[in-house]
């Protein structure tokens, strides 16, 4: 809903994922005296679904906005032409990793963010095992292993098991998460929100791809490396050790 909890209706609301406005939300953005001031503001990529164009029927003013460019490009876009804006010619700053503390005293460390939602994304315990047991060997560095379900835990367990410079992490919240991937020397990450995280977090980050294409909506920021295969299965322990390596050396 574009109305806030103490009621305030805003003179504009952005909606940047192609939402079919329902009844209640056209009706409390439209509302009496607001009706004149308020707008609706939804991107339209040029390749159309049916989807976009019965979103677009339920908007006032919508922005034709190219799809071929990365998601963060698009909304980019989106929100300077709604709001009458430059964009700036640099690449999109988050501007959150400041807001976590920093350690200068702890020991350095990796994050491997192994867990993701869609089972073709999945990279396998094998890899993942492989991977720690060659970087605990090349570097002298911990790698931690967060989690957040049993599952997850149970697969952290398996990755872990065996290889003494390996940590599973207790459960955290998502801020004591950021923390540690803010002091973490790296990530690795298969393709899922906490590596976007990452990538919000400037940290240098290779994010593994197979059945998605991260063009569009790959890892955006600073320091980021995708290493893209058509599955999975196909990406090798190795090909990540050598990756991290160059990033290492720079």
């Amino acid at each position: 809903s574009v109305r806030t909890t103490d009621g305030y209706v805003p003179p504009h609301a952005v909606d940047n994922q192609y939402k079919i406005c329902d009844r209640r939300t056209r009706t409390q953005a439209v509302r009496g005296r607001i009706y004149d001031h308020s707008r609706i503001l939804c991107l339209l990529p040029n390749g159309w679904r049916i989807k976009r164009f019965l979103s677009a029927l339920a908007h006032q003013s919508p922005h034709h906005i190219d799809y071929q460019q990365h998601a963060v490009e698009r909304i980019r876009q989106l929100f300077a032409q709604s709001l009458g804006y430059s964009i700036p010619q640099t690449q999109g700053d988050y501007g959150i990793a400041r807001h976590f503390p920093r350690s200068f005293d702890e020991a350095p460390y990796m994050v491997f963010i192994h867990a993701t939602t869609r089972a073709d994304k999945h990279w396998s315990d094998e890899e993942w095992k492989k991977t720690a047991q060659k970087l605990t060997a090349l570097f002298n560095l911990q790698i931690r292993l967060p989690w957040g379900n049993e599952q997850e835990k149970q697969r952290a367990e398996q990755i872990a098991d065996g290889i003494e410079n390996v940590r599973v992490l207790p459960k955290l919240s998502l801020s004591d998460l950021a923390t540690q991937i803010v002091n973490a020397k790296a990530v690795i990450s298969v393709d899922t929100g906490l590596a976007h995280l990452s990538a919000a977090l400037d940290k240098p980050n290779i994010t593994l791809y197979g059945p998605t294409d991260p063009k569009l909506i790959g890892t955006y920021g600073k320091n980021q490396v995708y290493l893209k295969r058509d599955k999975m299965t196909l990406i090798k322990s190795q090909d990540v050790v050598n990756l991290l390596q160059q990033i290492m050396t720079e």
